[in-house]
């Protein structure tokens, strides 16, 4: 009986919450602004670039990821020519 009595209790306890479902890939979510942010997988939409190469993202965990990539490329590079500092060698080869 007390075992009947959890179960039910539980799954009580899960019609209480709301679930929100993807309509594309019924994925579902426990708050509106995740599937929100989960939608832009299915969509053109790339809204968070990255400021180093500007490559976008659907989702910004992988916008963070990328950026890591970024932490050994932070070594400034000089123009031999006229001193100017870049942050990378694409931008000085661009300026020479």
């Amino acid at each position: 009986v007390d075992n009947h009595i959890e179960n039910s209790d539980s799954e009580l306890e899960n019609q209480n919450h709301q679930q929100y479902s993807c309509l594309q890939c019924e994925k579902s979510f426990t708050t509106l602004s995740g599937l929100k942010q989960h939608m832009h997988i299915h969509s053109s939409i790339k809204p968070y670039q990255c400021e180093v190469c500007l490559k976008s993202y659907t989702q910004f965990s992988n916008l963070c990821r990328h950026k890591r990539m970024h932490v050994n490329c932070r070594t400034k590079v000089k123009c031999k020519f006229c001193g100017q500092i870049f942050s990378n060698s694409t931008t000085l080869n661009k300026h020479q």
